[in-house]
């Protein structure tokens, strides 16, 4: 019994998907990361809203489906990843972003900005009517988006977070950003407060048809220029400690051999006291070198003193 069921079920199928491709039909299937709007009739004939499809769900008919994802999105910055020829292929949205610090001096972020799309029926429905369809901004059948949507990234997203970042980024130095994780991730905080009201108020009406999530500053450097000056100034710095220690070093060295000195000296004076005095001591040191210090007097005859008449 259930092998001829199941033979009925197979036999239905076929035929009703022979009917639909008699009457011009075409099978739609939602990917189960997209949502589908359906519209009746073809693309180029206007039609009616008809429904939101959910994800995973297959239909045979003659309506239009506009496809838009249901997934985490996301924005990126990097001028290592970019390829403006690979448009929506490349693994960057754009190439580092350039700001400006504290201190006038240029440099450049790498920044990822996590987003998604909102989904809820109504909204989804608004969003496209207002923005999608005109920018051909919707996800192809095989959940793969064109320029529309890179349009809609750029205008609504990139420039809000390219804004806040730039205004942000005067508040630090671009050493600090360079060198310093934890600046880089107060500088992502400040951005992270304020990016969804200004997403927000770059769309039309009041809805809100981006919800904006975690953005990473991934690293920040400056010019090449700046590096140079930076190394050679680190350089300079080295020196300098170097030198500086080399100083110590020797005034130290010299302090103990004044130090030396001073003993050696004590115990000389000691030395020489043990023998009752420097003569006494140079005359031992006569004999140790085998002089006799103790000369005879052979003596003159004395000179007479005449007197003076």
């Amino acid at each position: 019994m259930k092998a001829k069921f199941g033979k009925k079920i197979a036999a239905v199928a076929v035929a009703v998907a022979a009917v639909a491709a008699l009457a011009g039909c075409t099978p739609h299937y939602t990917d189960p990361s997209m949502v589908a709007l359906r519209y009746s009739g073809g693309l180029t004939e206007g039609g009616a809203f008809v429904e939101c499809v959910d994800p995973g769900v297959k239909t045979v008919d003659n309506d239009t489906y506009y496809n838009y994802p249901t997934t985490q999105r996301e924005d990126i910055w990097d001028s290592d990843k970019y390829n403006p020829e690979m448009g929506a292929n490349s693994p960057a949205d754009q190439g580092d972003l350039q700001i400006t610090d504290s201190g006038g001096n240029t440099g450049y972020l790498k920044i990822k900005q996590v987003f998604t799309l909102e989904t809820e029926c109504d909204t989804l429905r608004e969003f496209h009517e207002k923005i999608g369809r005109t920018r051909q901004a919707w996800f192809d059948e095989n959940s793969q988006y064109g320029d529309g949507w890179l349009w809609v990234m750029n205008n609504y997203i990139s420039s809000a977070v390219e804004q806040l970042a730039r205004d942000a980024a005067v508040n630090y130095t671009i050493e600090e950003l360079w060198l310093d994780p934890s600046v880089r991730s107060e500088l992502a905080a400040d951005i992270q407060e304020k990016i969804q009201k200004a997403v927000n108020d770059r769309m039309e009406g009041d809805a809100q048809f981006f919800k904006m999530g975690n953005i990473s500053i991934l690293n920040a450097e400056p010019t090449e220029e700046f590096q140079t000056l930076y190394q050679d100034r680190k350089n300079a710095q080295v020196r300098a400690e170097t030198a500086e220690a080399n100083k110590a070093a020797e005034i130290a060295e010299a302090q103990a051999k004044t130090e030396v000195a001073l003993e050696q000296a004590k115990a000389k004076a000691a030395e020489i006291a043990g023998w009752g005095g420097a003569e006494a001591y140079l005359k031992w040191l006569t004999i140790e070198a085998g002089m006799n210090p103790y000369q005879p007097n052979y003596g003159t005859a004395p000179v007479p003193v005449t007197s003076v008449p």
